[in-house]
């Protein structure tokens, strides 16, 4: 298998079965049963790209040993430095930002901590200081106005932090001027809660904060599909190809084609000669034998296309059939 020019012999499976007993789980953002289909930094549902430890650049081996399953956005992000105890470090570390361990919030947290860094303006402080009086479904109302009002990065399987952060800041400062009691922003924006350890934190965290991120995670994968759906739709009003690109037939095809049918050639050296992978080979085989399909598609191919002597041999009565 290769991957961004580099070959492969081994896939997610043999990664995962090296590092499973070597990677404390515990501290990670991922559990070890989502770990083949979940990024081991962020923990969300994407796909995954094989991360070198040591950087291919810097000589480093494809082989699991040397593999870790990331995200896009996170194989982007990663230390790019041939140690593997600051790869582990790293990966560790995401569990500091996403404060309550919940899969798929690491981004969500990366958001608030953007609002603080850009607007001064931290989300979890207000919440705790206003948390008899959250109107928790007047807040879902105003993300969601601000989610339609954004885009997710073309790749990308969620909101940026910087994205995240202006949704979160938008809509806790319509949500406080439309408040009786009206607090400045600024007011909010500084960690210093007096007596905190009189604050009923634990409620304040299950009754608002939990079901508010898991509202926002929820919205993101909606919109995510959302604008899926409607770029598909866009593209195919356009005529544009939607998935996988159609197997062409090789200019040599029937050529090959013939011998091989003669029994002459093996499949393998046919699919050799053509150039194709076996799935491509024997769908070809396939459309071709359908001669309602095949003829259509091998005149428009074939027309122009220069023949051997020994081919004209092979299939006379089939070659007349593709005279111009």
């Amino acid at each position: 298998m290769a991957k961004y020019g580099i070959s492969y012999d081994f896939n997610e499976i043999d990664v995962l079965n090296f590092w499973k007993d070597k990677i404390e789980w515990n501290r990670t953002n991922v559990n070890l049963s989502d770990a083949k289909e979940c990024c081991w930094h962020c923990g969300c549902k994407s796909k995954l790209q094989f991360c070198h430890i040591k950087p291919h650049s810097l000589g480093g081996e494809a082989v699991p040993s040397n593999i870790v399953l990331l995200c896009e956005t996170c194989h982007r992000e990663n230390p790019n430095i041939d140690d593997v105890e600051i790869m582990l470090n790293w990966i560790y570390q995401a569990k500091n930002v996403n404060l309550f361990g919940v899969q798929g919030h690491y981004w969500i947290f990366r958001g608030m901590e953007e609002c603080v860094r850009l607007y001064s303006f931290d989300v979890f402080e207000y919440i705790l200081r206003n948390r008899t009086q959250i109107d928790l479904d007047r807040l879902k109302t105003l993300i969601t106005i601000y989610m339609n009002k954004a885009c997710i990065h073309w790749s990308q399987a969620h909101f940026n932090p910087v994205t995240l952060g202006s949704i979160f800041y938008k809509a806790f400062k319509d949500y406080q001027s439309q408040n009786i009691k009206k607090q400045k922003l600024s007011d909010v924006s500084i960690l210093n809660i007096k007596n905190k350890e009189h604050v009923q934190i634990n409620d304040c965290i299950h009754d608002v904060l939990i079901p508010l991120l898991s509202y926002v995670a929820e919205q993101e994968k909606y919109f995510i599909k959302q604008r899926q759906a409607e770029g598909i739709k866009i593209a195919k009003e356009k005529g544009k190809h939607i998935g996988r690109p159609c197997i062409q037939y090789p200019k040599n095809w029937l050529e090959v084609y013939m011998i091989w049918s003669a029994g002459s050639i093996t499949a393998r050296e046919a699919m050799r000669r053509l150039d194709l992978k076996s799935t491509s080979f024997y769908k070809l085989v396939k459309l071709y034998k359908n001669e309602g399909i095949s003829i259509k598609k091998l005149k428009k191919n074939f027309i122009g296309v220069e023949r051997s002597e020994d081919y004209l041999k092979l299939s006379t009565e089939k070659l007349n059939l593709y005279k111009t």
